[in-house]
């Protein structure tokens, strides 16, 4: 199964960071790219962040 785009607030993105994933692609600020940072550190996911600029 495979999540493209994922939507939605707070609530919602901390109960799926919660989950197990394969990889995780993240675009979006600086501070919720540590918070996805630190969610993946803990099954070892490798990450790609882009963070920050216009």
């Amino acid at each position: 199964e495979c999540y493209r785009v994922v939507t939605g607030g707070v609530p919602e993105t901390t109960e799926l960071l919660k989950q197990k994933f394969d990889y995780i692609f993240y675009t979006g600020s600086t501070s919720v790219g540590k918070i996805v940072r630190e969610a993946a550190n803990k099954y070892l996911t490798p990450v790609t962040l882009e963070l920050g600029g216009k």
